[in-house]
């Protein structure tokens, strides 16, 4: 039925799961299983919760890569939750990064979210070092 099988010569020379060969099927046949084994290997940091940023943390999630760490000093206000796709009106007064991770994590189980509760001007190269990707949003140059 256009799904790779368990015993698909493709999933199995990969070292896929099963259950990963059937949640990413599509992209697999679009990019490929190494281009997605490396996925599933990437560390990214994700910097700042604005709704862009938020957009990016759903699709690298659903995409399949192995962890995110979530890194925000601002606290949801009124105007977060009307353009953000995560935040919810219980989530004002609260982090945004913090926020966002129980709708992240039920887009894919399969990967690692979390949410750093460090100071945005506290990330220096011992924090941002283990980490294969940084992206940030609405964040201070100058920090």
């Amino acid at each position: 039925t256009g799904q790779l099988q368990s015993s698909d010569p493709i999933s199995l020379e990969q070292n896929l799961t099963k259950d990963e060969a059937q949640r990413y099927d599509r992209q697999l046949r679009v990019w490929g299983v190494k281009a997605q084994k490396r996925l599933r290997q990437a560390k990214v940091l994700l910097v700042g919760l604005t709704s862009t940023m938020a957009e990016i943390a759903k699709n690298l999630v659903l995409a399949g890569i192995n962890h995110i760490s979530l890194v925000d000093d601002v606290i949801c206000n009124p105007s977060d939750v009307k353009q953000h796709l995560f935040l919810k009106p219980q989530h004002v007064g609260k982090n945004r990064a913090a926020s966002c991770i129980e709708d992240l994590q039920e887009l894919n189980s399969l990967v690692s979210i979390q949410h750093l509760t460090v100071p945005i001007s506290s990330l220096d190269t011992s924090i941002i070092g283990s980490f294969d990707i940084l992206c940030s949003s609405g964040v201070d140059r100058s920090m």
